[in-house]
């Protein structure tokens, strides 16, 4: 009877030096299991009514999730704005409370209202207790510029802040009129602040 030879075959050896190398360990213990079960997923997935099944009810999970309470906002609160500014960010922002957290666009309302001219700076955040909080930075009017028959007040850097019906609306406020008057904003109030004892004859400065 032979003798059985007890050194390992070629290919036995291959596969033992393969198994001592790193990299073909992970692969078979980490990526051949990932890779069956990707393969599974996919073909899973292949069918039309398993994967809308999925998506309906990742929505699902989704939206319990949007809408559980600590994510609702109940109420708008501004700060820092003049009542008649704060009615106009209402009626901009026209937000329809109570709704998720989720589904306001903080950057895009931020933007939205930064465009009113009496907005000199604002910041948007969900607070807490259900919050939407709104914090402005007013335009303070200094001046009152004449067009004509419109008359818009002005800060103290020429930025327009709202408009007026008449005069006598801000008469503690200096006038002035003329082309490209709200570019001279800055010395027209020095101007007027040099007058000094004429102030209170001073009807308006004109730019020409």
């Amino acid at each position: 009877q032979m003798r059985r030879d007890p050194a390992p075959t070629r290919a036995a050896y291959r596969m033992q030096r393969l198994w001592l190398t790193p990299l073909f360990r992970v692969l078979v213990r980490v990526g051949v299991p990932a890779f069956t079960i990707a393969l599974v997923g996919l073909l899973w997935l292949g069918n039309d009514d398993r994967r809308a099944a999925l998506l309906a009810q990742v929505d699902e999970w989704r939206e319990s999730v949007e809408n559980r309470p600590e994510f609702r906002v109940d109420v708008l609160q501004i700060s820092g704005a003049s009542p008649s500014l704060d009615a106009a960010i209402r009626d901009m922002l026209a937000l329809k409370l109570p709704m998720s957290s989720f589904d306001i666009d903080l950057e895009a309302a931020r933007a939205k209202v930064a465009t009113l001219d009496a907005v000199e700076n604002v910041s948007i955040k969900v607070g807490g207790k259900g919050a939407l909080e709104v914090a402005i930075t007013e335009r303070m009017p200094a001046l009152v510029w004449r067009r004509g028959e419109e008359l818009d007040l002005l800060d103290k850097t020429g930025r327009r802040v709202a408009k007026i019906l008449t005069r006598a609306d801000r008469p503690d406020l200096p006038v002035i009129a003329g082309e490209g008057a709200n570019l001279a904003a800055a010395e027209a109030l020095e101007i007027v602040a040099a007058a000094g004892p004429v102030q209170p004859r001073l009807r308006g400065l004109i730019r020409m």
